[in-house]
């Protein structure tokens, strides 16, 4: 026996339908689609989400104010209410930036074109559409880059000392309170790259968060914390979809440019109607004869034919004389029948 390749076309293509083909047939089904460019954006879609911080009141120019003084420095240069505001503006400007970066790289996969000829079943739409967005989620900033890093040991921890500070009670080191998570390095970025948000946890240090509010209160007299239009919450951590916990250094959470999510949704549906395939085509093997082949089953036919009238021959051949002679007596009876009335 021998094989050979036939073209089956199949019209008025379904989802349905052409998944049964793809089950059946996947190595040759080809499905044309109507058109061969098919923006993203018509079958994509993304849910993104940043750190809760940066939709928290902590990046809010009101929080950042009431953190500012004229006279910061006097409290010493470990001291959190220093470079507290600059600190906030830094975290509040980077917010910013990983925003408009998710938004321009959003905007640039919406409109790149996903070029296909044939239609895709739908785990092959879903892995070239992943393949496109692959790596957006980590993005290594030069930013980030301590420019104390010849020293390592360029970090203290940040404190808030005395309503009345001085440089003597600031080299004893006759701190009030220190604040836990945040570091002061030889600059503000540098301080917030080393530092952590967990004190804007209640979950990590519920203390922290308290005396933050009253310290602030006293650093500004307008900041009220109860009646303030700031209107401070503190953060909450989620474990079931952030993966920043609150003692996560902020240079790890810069590194991949504030983002806790970047779930990518694929509608097959909408892929399916964009490309619009009117038939599909697919190779179906089937089975031939060969001229060998056929003169075999012809002798053997022919051998099966003479086996069976070698068989019926002698019963055919008695039923012929049997006949006859049942003819021929008839025959003869019917002249004697006539020579007897002519007789008459």
């Amino acid at each position: 026996m021998k094989t050979e390749s036939s073209t089956v076309t199949v019209s008025d293509i379904t989802p349905v339908k052409f998944n049964e083909l793809y089950s059946k047939y996947k190595e040759t089904l080809s499905c044309p689609c109507s058109t061969t460019s098919i923006s993203y954006k018509n079958f994509v879609s993304n849910t993104i989400k940043l750190h809760p911080v940066c939709s928290s009141r902590f990046v809010s120019q009101e929080w950042i104010h009431a953190l500012y003084s004229l006279n910061a420095s006097r409290y010493g240069a470990s001291d959190f209410r220093t470079t507290a505001s600059s600190q906030f503006e830094i975290l509040s400007s980077f917010c910013s930036l990983a925003q408009d970066i998710v938004n321009h790289t959003e905007n640039d996969v919406g409109s790149n074109e996903f070029v296909t000829i044939y239609l895709l079943a739908g785990i092959q739409v879903e892995h070239e559409s992943s393949f496109i967005l692959h790596g957006i989620s980590q993005i290594n900033s030069t930013l980030i880059s301590c420019v104390c890093a010849t020293n390592p040991d360029c970090q203290t921890a940040a404190v808030i000392y005395g309503n009345s500070p001085s440089v003597l009670a600031y080299l004893d080191a006759s701190f009030i309170y220190e604040m836990p998570g945040f570091i002061r390095g030889c600059l503000n970025s540098d301080s917030l790259l080393q530092s952590t948000l967990q004190c804007l946890y209640t979950e990590s240090n519920s203390d922290c968060f308290a005396r933050l509010l009253t310290y602030t209160s006293r650093f500004n007299p307008t900041f009220e914390p109860n009646r303030s239009v700031v209107d401070l919450h503190p953060l909450v951590y989620d474990s079931t979809w952030s993966h920043f916990p609150p003692n996560t250094s902020m240079s790890i959470i810069f590194r991949e440019m504030m983002l806790e999510q970047w779930n990518q949704s694929v509608s097959y549906t909408k892929f399916y109607k964009s490309c619009a395939p009117t038939y599909c085509t697919y190779h179906q093997k089937i089975r031939t004869k060969t001229i060998v082949g056929i003169f075999i089953t012809l002798l053997s036919t022919i051998g099966g034919l003479a086996v069976s009238l070698r068989l019926i021959t002698p019963h055919f051949v008695k039923l012929l004389f049997k006949l006859w002679a049942m003819i021929r007596k008839r025959k003869q009876k019917q002249q004697k029948q006539q020579e007897h009335q002519g007789n008459h």
